[in-house]
């Protein structure tokens, strides 16, 4: 009796070893197919990636292809998007390298587009501006002098040089706790056009409406400084709350205009590059005349508003 006993525990002893066995099968089963599956996504992931990045440089070949640009500034040529792709820019790790060395951001991917393509040797012919050297990926850098002016030049786009002026002279507003130093990504070797990052934008549109409504600023400065915001920008409270509340891409802050002597804004990379395109496509027409500058802020004005409106429709419709 006792050797049969013994042969029936041995045998369920066995049998839970081998249940015991087959459910660390099914687990490394589970485990590997996981892994398997975990590895699909990421392929996946980065072939949509590799679409993705392909048809921002696509994009961006094809806007450049508009411009005229020469290293020395004296052959001006336009190039065919086909050339440009063809050109050594920025590698896709060199790009991520200086996004960590920023401060781990992520810079905006039509900007990535051009650094993979331009390599900072070409000048761009900008009408009736400073033609425009753009730094290559190893000269991108956070504006280091005069921080404390990086509002005053973001403000000036939104409210113009005038009104702003007005206020200063009003209230130096510097010196209350609304004030900030924002950054400024300067991509050009002339420390005139800017990337500015979707914090400082809120942070930018918050101070806006504090200095703009302080008791001190009289009411004539107050409708100077609304009037250029809604010539630029369209209808001012939309424009405000989606800046202040939902912003959350990269803008561009072109700070040098000598026509208007303002500093105007662009919703993105490629609408500034757009602006230097169209600009020669206007005045560069051979029965061109120069204009007032009266009619040339018109001019500017509505360009602004024209990007700027569709920009806040697809804000709000996407919020509502």
């Amino acid at each position: 009796m006792f050797g049969i006993h013994q042969i029936r525990e041995e045998r369920v002893r066995n049998e839970r070893i081998l249940a015991a066995r087959e459910r660390s099968m099914d687990r490394r089963e589970e485990v590997l197919e996981l892994r398997e599956e975990e590895m699909c996504l990421k392929e996946e992931t980065a072939r949509e990636k590799r679409v993705s990045d392909d048809a921002d440089i696509d994009n961006m070949a094809t806007m450049l292809s508009r411009q005229w640009t020469d290293p020395h500034e004296e052959w001006w040529v336009i190039r065919p998007a086909s050339e440009w792709k063809l050109r050594k820019g920025a590698s896709a790790a060199q790009v991520s390298a200086l996004e960590k060395v920023l401060g781990d951001v992520e810079l905006p991917r039509d900007y990535k587009a051009f650094l993979r393509l331009v390599d900072g040797t070409e000048y761009f012919w900008y009408r009736g501006e400073d033609n425009i050297l753009f730094s290559d990926f190893s000269r991108v850098a956070w504006e280091t002098e005069d921080v404390e002016q990086n509002d005053d030049l973001f403000l000036s786009s939104i409210i113009g040089r005038a009104a702003l002026n007005d206020i200063h002279r009003e209230r130096d507003y510097s010196n209350t706790p609304a004030s900030l130093a924002i950054r400024l990504l300067q991509i050009d070797d002339s420390r005139r056009v800017f990337l500015v990052d979707p914090t400082a934008c809120r942070q930018i549109a918050q101070l806006w409406w504090d200095v703009l409504f302080q008791p001190a600023i009289s009411d004539s400065v107050r409708q100077k400084a609304i009037q250029y915001s809604a010539s630029h920008f369209g209808d001012i409270p939309p424009f405000y709350a989606m800046m202040q509340a939902y912003w959350h891409t990269w803008v561009v802050l072109d700070t040098s205009q000598k026509g208007t002597r303002e500093t105007r804004l662009y919703p993105s990379f490629t609408d500034f590059l757009d602006e230097i395109a169209t600009r020669e496509k206007i005045e560069g027409t051979r029965d061109w005349e120069p204009e007032p500058k009266a009619i040339r802020k018109a001019r500017f004005a509505a360009s602004d508003r024209r990007r700027w409106e569709p920009v806040i429709r697809s804000y709000f419709n996407r919020t509502v």
